[in-house]
């Protein structure tokens, strides 16, 4: 019912992949077409969810630094304004950072 595999010789080009791809759908019934758009959908989805929690992550663990780097400074009792200026955290970050040092 479906065609084969586009054979490894033709694999690398991409008009080649492309029409096997359209033969292939074309073959398929219209719930056969819905399920895998669905599919490919979802495939889709579940690629952004995990670009947006990589992006996140890393956007946490940039504060994280931030924050260990300025409680360094608070120890050898740098201006709150300089801290501020090189960590690029704000007055309430730091105020914040400070309450839970105090702890």
């Amino acid at each position: 019912r479906s065609l084969p595999d586009v054979p490894a010789v033709m694999n690398d080009i991409p008009e080649i992949k492309k029409a096997f791809y359209i033969a292939n759908q074309a073959n398929l019934t219209s719930d056969e077409l819905e399920d895998q758009e669905k599919g490919e959908i979802y495939i889709q989805d579940q690629r952004g969810v995990v670009t947006k929690a990589l992006k996140q992550g890393l956007e946490q663990g940039v504060q994280q630094e931030k924050a260990a780097i300025a409680q360094k400074m608070l120890l050898n009792l740098m201006d709150d304004r300089m801290i501020c200026q090189i960590t690029g955290l704000s007055m309430t970050e730091l105020a914040s950072l400070k309450i839970s040092n105090s702890s």
